[in-house]
């Protein structure tokens, strides 16, 4: 159960990145390009991290993401992680739900 649900937690934190990407910023695609999971089954945890800086070590991604109200053309915003949360959240608790259910039936559990 506990793998399965990792996994779950793991496939859910990536389709969050996928769709969050129609919000993120796009100067040179570095940005949108960086996403990335990084997952704990151990603790039932999974990251969603967007992780780009500049040569000068500014890390652009965090301040893009907590600060930048607007980016070029006004149709991005920040925040895109919680923009995709709050569009799909029932959506990637399903995918959790799913991923540990199957595990189950493939143990021969439920």
């Amino acid at each position: 159960m506990i793998a399965g649900a990792a996994a779950g937690v793991a496939a859910a934190a990536s389709q969050m990145i996928e769709d969050a990407s129609v919000d993120v910023p796009v100067l040179s695609g570095d940005l949108k390009d960086s996403g990335r999971v990084e997952a704990d089954p151990g603790s039932l945890r999974a990251q969603a991290a967007w992780d780009v800086s500049s040569p000068e070590g500014f890390h652009y991604a965090e301040t893009q993401h907590e600060d930048v109200l607007q980016h070029i053309n006004g149709l991005f915003a920040a925040r895109w992680a919680e923009k995709a949360i709050n569009r799909r959240g029932d959506f990637y608790l399903r995918i959790i739900a799913r991923t540990a259910e199957a595990s189950l039936r493939g143990r021969g559990g439920a």
